[in-house]
């Protein structure tokens, strides 16, 4: 009996401390990565009654557009703190940065050239480096290109 307790609390201890801790801090927080030799960045808003492993929904500007922009345009943040769920919103690429960005949603738009699939699944990956996330519940909208972009996601 010793042993099987013993064990039990071996691996939860061990769950605890490999599993990514809540070390947001609500509020927004800009993170910046490097992918396909291009660094890139991406908002997070962290609502402040945050749920235990909560949903993702990557909210995705327009052409033209950069993340900032279109998180205050869309002002999905208010839903995020009543709901408890992450917004992340992700900037596309273009000639001048964080200006007139666009993304490479399969046959659109502009100089969109980048990998951004792979550039999303790159910002998932990192955010669940720093906040556990239900993986299972990642959502994407977008407006305009960014719609096209979510519809090349799915």
């Amino acid at each position: 009996m010793k042993r099987i307790a013993a064990a039990v609390v071996f691996a939860a201890v061990a769950a605890v401390l490999t599993a990514p801790a809540f070390a947001l801090a609500p509020g927004n927080r800009v993170f910046g990565l490097r992918h396909g030799g291009l660094e890139r960045r991406y908002i997070v808003h962290v609502p402040a009654a945050v749920r235990i492993r909560p949903a993702v929904v990557l909210n995705i500007h327009g052409g033209g557009g950069n993340a900032l922009a279109h998180q205050q345009y869309v002002r999905m943040d208010v839903l995020a703190d009543r709901e408890g769920f992450l917004v992340v919103y992700p900037d596309g690429t273009g000639p001048v940065r964080e200006r007139f960005l666009t993304w490479n949603a399969g046959t659109c738009c502009g100089v969109a050239q980048a990998d951004d699939v792979g550039f999303v699944r790159a910002v998932l990956d990192d955010l669940a480096g720093r906040i556990a996330y239900d993986a299972s519940r990642v959502y994407a909208t977008g407006l305009s290109n960014g719609a096209m972009m979510s519809y090349r996601l799915a």
